[in-house]
């Protein structure tokens, strides 16, 4: 996968079951891959004019997988915003790629 050659601000994690999930910023925006389980492959989210992503696994104890979950940060404008990747938002606009 080529995140580009202006993108910045690479930030990796692991869910659960080890899928990746990888955000970056570029010219359009924020922007996070992961691996979506309704397309059995991975699927791309863009948030246009958001700056400074970054990711992380909420809960990684083995006791508590179920209630786990990759949490998406971003700025935009003065402001910054968080995404679950349970939430529906995810699956507004992905990006077969």
């Amino acid at each position: 996968m080529d995140t580009g050659e202006q993108s910045r601000y690479l930030s990796l994690a692991f869910n659960q079951n080890m899928d990746w999930h990888l955000t970056w910023e570029d010219a359009e925006g924020a922007k996070m891959r992961w691996w979506d389980t309704a397309q059995n492959g991975y699927a791309t989210w863009v948030e246009p004019g958001a700056r400074g992503p970054g990711i992380c696994l909420d809960e990684h104890r083995s006791w508590n997988v179920l209630r786990s979950d990759v949490l998406f940060f971003y700025l935009k404008g003065a402001k910054l915003y968080y995404r679950q990747q349970r939430d529906a938002a995810f699956e507004r606009k992905p990006e077969q790629r």
